[in-house]
């Protein structure tokens, strides 16, 4: 039964990646101009390691690319390197990065974008529209709130939790400034 439980969740986990594959709309993301350069946090657990090191090898063909599909074959050497990583595992485990942005929705739910590299953004939906059912707002009154509402931009964390999807951006976005949707199951202040 445990089997057939983690194949369904895996199966549920690596369809919106699947469907990023095979279509491809435009979304905008924010975030800072990233170099090429590979900005793992010192003492990073390996899978952290791997992780980032996924975009890192992608910006690097990418910039070395002379062919006048570089930004599409990039975003799609992401999307299958990123498919591969995620059939292992869609968990992180005591991953350090940098709080980029926070806030609260209307509803008074507190939401965090978290850098773990050089313009690699995990971070939860920003308004219950977008969350949906997928429970990565935090609510009032648990113990991460206090935590997300008053983390300071730049300030740098240790955090665990679960990835969700990674969002549809323009290729050259995907390669430069990935963002994955994460739910955060721990957090503390560094």
């Amino acid at each position: 039964m445990k089997i057939c439980s983690a194949r369904r969740s895996r199966i549920l986990f690596l369809t919106p990646i699947f469907l990023t594959l095979v279509f491809s709309c435009a979304m905008h993301v924010w975030a800072d101009e990233p170099s090429t350069g590979n900005a793992v946090p010192v003492g990073a657990p390996q899978a952290e390691t791997d992780f980032i090191g996924i975009f890192t090898a992608a910006r690097k063909d990418y910039m070395a690319s002379r062919s006048p599909t570089r930004a599409q074959d990039g975003r799609l050497q992401v999307q299958v390197r990123l498919l591969r990583y995620m059939q292992t595992s869609q968990k992180a485990q005591d991953w350090t990065g940098t709080v980029k942005s926070r806030g609260l929705t209307p509803e008074g739910d507190a939401w965090i974008s978290i850098e773990v590299g050089d313009g690699i953004t995990l971070s939860t939906w920003q308004s219950e529209t977008d969350d949906g059912r997928s429970g990565t707002l935090i609510l009032p009154g648990s113990k991460l709130f206090a935590i997300a509402q008053t983390a300071q931009i730049g300030q740098s964390i240790r955090f665990s939790g679960n990835f969700l999807t990674f969002l549809l951006a323009q290729d050259e976005d995907m390669i430069l400034r990935p963002k994955l949707i994460m739910s955060f199951s721990d957090m503390n202040m560094m």
